[in-house]
């Protein structure tokens, strides 16, 4: 479980490609980096995750670059607030030191906002980054406009504010193994966190937050409970983490403040921890909807109807029933309406009068927006199965969503054949 100081962190943007300092000489960025380090109260928790963060952004691709940050901590922040000259330049780092400091330090811990702590700064100023500090401090403390914070600073703090004061919608997402759930997941988040197999792949909850811009990870460790940030939004799978912030840069999904709620699959004989693990999920309630997948080719088996009455028997919140795997029907032999319609009567029995069902291709989906984004690339043989998928769906019998809302057209465009935008509609919309 996670309390409210972690999400604020995890849901942060905490990188600045922007920042004022980080087109500076090597060395300035250096001395700049150690005085902020010396003062910054590293031992609070999230600070490492926040500094490791606004390090990458400053130094860039050099970040690997080692730097001495042990001794004379005093004389490194009067370094790094002394006014540089550059050729004819004039560059005073003051505001955006202290503003980088308040700015991180209350991220933490909102008495670093204190008239002890300022008074603490005083020490290391001279007469002009004295009045430095006071306007930076102002600037925190009562809001009163600074023109001498670089803008880029200005806004990125703005930017988090404003995402930080917004509701966070909660969907918890639920399936049997092999439903499709994880490429879903990924599809609807614009990134491969998940494994996808026909076989049982989440093992643990986890939760997956939205960030309001680019950004790297932060990721709340399973183990440890640490939160650290990656700057390479590659490289971490949920598995691994307890919870993931990221930037979701797909479809409606971009930038809303969301939380994705993983589950393991209900029917994973092999492991039945990880039913009661989805059920403690299901009847805890910590949640604004259920997203509950089902493989369209299960669709009446025992599996299928024993979670369906779980979930429903469980929980009053809204429920959106996802029918997954139609791209594998054949028109020929298949009639998509008879199976939503049979699927539709199945639930109102369960005990729900007027289901929202949304029919989708994930996999289809999940191709398309990963092509979109350049990373299939080289690999010919999900090339190939796009192009598959593109020829069926050229046909309106694979207009999924279609057969659920009269209103939606038939829309030439691959994307909204799956369903996908018209899951994220009703995802923004309940």
């Amino acid at each position: 479980m996670l309390n409210d100081s972690e999400i604020k962190i995890i849901t942060h943007a905490c990188s600045i490609s922007d920042h004022p300092v980080n087109k500076l000489p090597m060395q300035i960025r250096i001395n700049y980096l150690q005085g902020l380090k010396a003062l910054l109260p590293m031992s609070e928790p999230f600070m490492n995750a926040l500094y490791k963060a606004w390090e990458t952004s400053i130094l860039g691709e050099e970040q690997a670059i080692s730097y001495d940050d042990t001794n004379n901590q005093k004389e490194k922040v009067k370094t790094a607030i002394k006014l540089y000259r550059i050729g004819r330049h004039c560059f005073r780092l003051a505001y955006s030191f202290f503003f980088d400091y308040f700015y991180l330090a209350s991220l933490c811990n909102k008495s670093y906002l204190g008239y002890a702590k300022y008074e603490n700064l005083i020490g290391y100023c001279n007469l002009f980054t004295k009045k430095a500090l006071q306007r930076v401090y102002d600037y925190f403390k009562n809001g009163t406009p600074c023109d001498k914070i670089p803008a880029q600073l200005v806004k990125h703090r703005d930017v988090n504010l404003k995402f930080e004061s917004l509701p966070l919608k909660k969907v918890l997402v639920v399936a049997n193994v092999s439903a499709g759930k994880s490429t879903l997941i990924n599809t609807l988040v614009g990134r491969k966190l998940n494994k996808t197999a026909t076989d049982a792949c989440t093992k643990e909850t986890c939760y997956i937050f939205g960030k309001p811009q680019e950004d790297g990870l932060i990721i709340k460790q399973r183990k440890t409970g640490d939160l650290i940030y990656e700057d390479n939004v590659n490289k971490c799978a949920s598995d691994e983490g307890e919870a993931i912030g990221l930037f979701m840069t797909s479809g409606l999904l971009k930038g809303k403040k969301i939380c994705f709620i993983d589950t393991p699959g209900y029917n994973d004989e092999r492991n039945l921890e990880r039913r009661k693990i989805t059920e403690n999920a299901i009847k805890g309630n910590d949640y604004d909807v259920i997203m509950y997948v089902a493989n369209a080719a299960y669709m009446g088996r025992d599996d299928e109807q024993h979670l369906l009455e779980t979930i429903i028997h469980n929980t009053k919140k809204p429920i959106i029933f996802v029918m997954n795997g139609l791209d594998f029907y054949d028109p020929e032999d298949d009639s998509i309406a008879n199976s939503i319609e049979n699927y539709r009567q199945d639930i109102v029995r369960a005990g729900v009068s007027k289901p929202t069902i949304v029919p989708i291709s994930a996999y289809f989906a999940f191709l398309l927006r990963m092509n979109d984004k350049g990373l299939l690339a080289g690999k010919s043989k999900l090339m190939r199965r796009l192009e598959e998928f593109k020829e069926w769906f050229a046909d309106d019998y694979y207009n999924l969503p279609a057969y659920v809302n009269n209103s939606i057209k038939k829309s030439n465009e691959m994307i909204y054949r799956t369903g996908l935008p018209y899951l994220e509609e009703i995802l923004l919309r309940i």
